[in-house]
């Protein structure tokens, strides 16, 4: 490959790719001068693909001691349709499978039982179905509710999909989910 082909094809970008990048593929960038490869999976996937989800007001009764599904969703942006509504989960779209940061955060009120330190009000992601990552919260005696943050970057494929499940130990009673997002 002669420079001036570099020149027009890389450094300019007038020729555009005649197909999306394998994972197996390289690209050159020119760091000071000198072409360094870098691997195509280390870049692809996530970066452009995007959901916020905002509940659809209060999910009440939930059981004291059952782990239960957050449901009830509106869908406030998502870029690659990844929001399964009937489902109440996010699907990773084909060819998106890459790095995602994901957030949520969580409001739980108890409503009856009893109260006490060791209160504690669970948020779950699942992916798959299954458990992946955690955050609980331990009430103070005199407070009836709890507040969880969950922060992650996770490594996900096409097809894997997330879900938000809650589960609450309050004495007894009932808790509604009033803020989630």
């Amino acid at each position: 490959v002669t420079n001036a082909k570099l020149a027009q094809d890389i450094i300019s970008g007038e020729t555009a790719l005649a197909s999306a990048p394998a994972d197996t593929d390289e690209f050159l960038v020119s760091d000071a001068g000198t072409l360094k490869r870098i691997d195509y999976s280390l870049i692809k996937g996530g970066a452009d693909t995007i959901w916020d989800l905002t509940k659809n007001g209060d999910q009440a009764s939930i059981s004291d001691n059952t782990l239960t599904k957050i449901t009830g969703w509106t869908s406030v942006t998502d870029t690659d349709s990844a929001w399964d509504n009937t489902n109440n989960k996010i699907v990773i779209p084909s060819g998106k499978d890459g790095k995602y940061l994901v957030t949520v955060s969580l409001y739980q009120e108890q409503l009856s039982g009893g109260n006490s330190s060791n209160d504690t009000y669970t948020l779950s992601l699942r992916k798959n179905g299954s458990a992946f990552v955690g955050t609980t919260e331990k009430a103070q005696v005199g407070e009836n509710s709890g507040t969880n943050h969950l922060m992650a970057i996770l490594d996900l494929d096409a097809t894997d999909y997330l879900e938000i499940y809650v589960h609450v130990s309050a004495g007894g009673g009932t808790t509604t989910v009033t803020d989630v997002s």
